[in-house]
């Protein structure tokens, strides 16, 4: 993907904590649920063709650093 890049990633913490029943914990950070869908959002700028080009996303967890 020549010349795209992500702008901006919308973790819609309030919306999906409260979905996950960790809205008492935080609204502010993501925390989910394991095997719970979740919603993200991201502002690709650049010429993303969704019929021609892959988007490979690799989601990690473990200790906050």
């Amino acid at each position: 993907l020549v010349g795209v890049y992500v702008g901006k990633v919308e973790l819609h913490c309030e919306k999906n904590n409260t979905a996950h029943n960790t809205n008492d914990i935080s609204v502010n950070r993501l925390i989910v649920r394991r095997g719970q869908s979740f919603l993200v959002t991201f502002d690709f700028h650049g010429p993303f063709r969704s019929t021609t080009d892959l988007l490979e996303l690799t989601v990690e967890t473990g200790e906050l650093e």
